[in-house]
């Protein structure tokens, strides 16, 4: 059943853990990441996320709210999980603005040179940055948002750190 499901879903959604850090000065790091598929959470995450935990001495970790039975599996294997801004809301709107506001907070940390990354460590977040693209309308204008079908995996999950980082308050 249940287990059964689990595993038809986690071989069709690759994931990815990535440990950023942020300085005084809002540069942000990406050190470590483990990127994988076809994995569940308390067979292969749980324990990558551990092993992430120890190396770097970090506690927490801040994931996408968008699938709630994962988080769950996180919380039911001692790994603390906390939702980015929006967690727990159902408002598609609420979610998108959280997204754009993301968004927008990683290309003001691009464009100001802000944003390093572990090229030995983190070959996947690295490729998936130079390759990102934005979408866009039939007539060829650009969108605020990203391209659908493009592997953005280790960029969402560091989009989430340093925007539940640098949130407000």
């Amino acid at each position: 059943g249940e287990r059964r499901r689990a595993r038809r879903e986690a071989r069709a959604n690759p994931g990815a853990l990535v440990v950023v850090g942020l300085t005084e000065n809002n540069d942000a790091w990406v050190l470590d990441e483990v990127y994988n598929k076809s994995e569940l959470v308390e067979e292969y995450w749980a324990p990558r996320a551990r092993e992430l935990m120890q190396k770097w001495r970090f506690n927490e970790w801040c994931a996408d709210p968008a699938e709630p039975d994962n988080l769950r599996r996180f919380s039911n294997a001692g790994i603390r999980v906390t939702g980015h801004r929006n967690y727990g809301s159902g408002a598609f709107d609420e979610h998108a603005r959280s997204v754009l506001s993301g968004i927008r907070t990683m290309a003001g940390i691009i464009s100001a040179g802000k944003l390093h990354v572990d090229k030995t460590r983190c070959p996947n977040a690295l490729n998936e940055i130079k390759s990102y693209r934005w979408d866009e309308t039939p007539r060829g204008d650009w969108l605020e948002r990203p391209a659908p079908h493009q592997k953005d995996h280790a960029v969402t999950a560091l989009r989430y750190a340093v925007s539940y980082a640098m949130k407000p308050g």
